[in-house]
């Protein structure tokens, strides 16, 4: 994938750089959620990862994983659904919510703190956000721009040429979009007083499968699902910029 040797972030980074895995041995042992649970808890100090951390192992650590192609179980339950749970697809990233009976492979992690709070983590201003966790803006959507959809050239041209604050704006990664989903919330998954006029629907990221391919990672607002798009759909667009 493109980018993903450089878009693990910091806080995962710092969380994860001396992951231990514990993984079951047969590739179609698949378990469903409560299984998984139990199997990491077999020995002490080992649990199941959430959403964000999974996401972390999945793209920073992908030759420690034993089992490619597979289905993997996070900690993250669905907010309006606790019958459900998040999936991530290892290496390719498809995630959603998923009904906890259904039957996945499990990949546990060494009990560590779970640095998921987004309170008071961001600087709201009228025409961008400060993410101070991750030194990162985020462009706040005019409202005359509220319903403008993109292709993704048309996007990645329209955060290059986005004049604001006298910083270089761009698409952002897939782990970008990650880091700031808010799982206590849903429909959309973010929190409406900082990230304003945002739908539940299908955003832009700048990843793609490989250098020439037609499809880009998607992440949807209303579950924080990820997905493959094809660059000639149209999504939304929030663009961001490295802090300096």
């Amino acid at each position: 994938m493109k980018h993903f040797a450089l878009l693990t972030l910091i806080s995962f980074a710092t969380l994860l750089q001396a992951v231990q895995l514990k993984q079951t041995e047969n590739p179609n042992d698949f378990k469903t959620y409560e299984q998984a649970v139990a199997f990491c808890q077999e020995e002490p100090g080992w649990r199941l990862p959430t959403y964000r951390e999974l996401f972390s192992v999945i793209t920073q650590h992908p030759k420690e994983i034993h089992h490619q192609k597979r289905n993997y179980w996070s900690r993250t339950e669905f907010f309006p659904d606790r019958s459900m749970a998040y999936q991530l697809l290892s290496p390719d990233l498809d995630a959603k919510p998923v009904p906890k009976t259904e039957k996945l492979q499990v990949l546990c992690i060494k009990d560590t703190p779970v640095h998921d709070d987004l309170r008071e983590r961001f600087d709201v201003k009228e025409t961008m956000i400060y993410d101070r966790t991750q030194n990162l803006y985020w462009q706040q959507i005019p409202h005359t721009e509220r319903r403008n959809k993109y292709t993704h050239f048309e996007a990645g041209e329209y955060c290059a040429k986005l004049d604001l604050g006298g910083m270089q704006w761009r698409l952002p990664t897939v782990a970008e979009w990650v880091s700031v989903l808010d799982f206590s919330r849903f429909d959309p998954v973010l929190d409406k007083d900082v990230f304003k006029y945002t739908y539940s629907r299908y955003y832009w990221t700048e990843d793609t499968l490989s250098d020439f391919s037609n499809e880009a990672f998607v992440v949807g607002m209303k579950v924080g699902s990820i997905a493959q798009s094809s660059k000639v759909n149209r999504s939304f667009v929030r663009c961001v910029s490295k802090g300096k």
